[in-house]
């Protein structure tokens, strides 16, 4: 897959997120997939009403072709996160 091909489906994800009230927090995690040459960012984490601190890849790692990603997260006191009713 081109790099320029990974944007656009990046971009379009993101609205489709986005549209859903959730913010994709780990987009500047870096290449999450073993891929030659080519560093490719395929796992993603979207939050909604939680404030995001440092995140990363952990390239430490062989057991998956992907790097196992994550990040700090927390509550905000002040906000109300409302979601889809049963």
């Amino acid at each position: 897959m081109s790099q320029l091909l990974q944007e656009s489906r990046a971009r379009s994800g993101n609205r489709y997120f986005a549209a859903a009230g959730l913010k994709r927090v780990t987009a500047g995690i870096g290449p999450t997939l073993k891929a030659g040459f080519m560093g490719f960012s395929l796992d993603h984490i979207f939050t909604r009403g939680l404030t995001a601190g440092d995140g990363g890849a952990w390239k430490g790692t062989s057991a998956s072709d992907h790097y196992p990603i994550w990040q700090l997260l927390w509550f905000d006191a002040d906000k109300r996160v409302s979601g889809p009713q049963p």
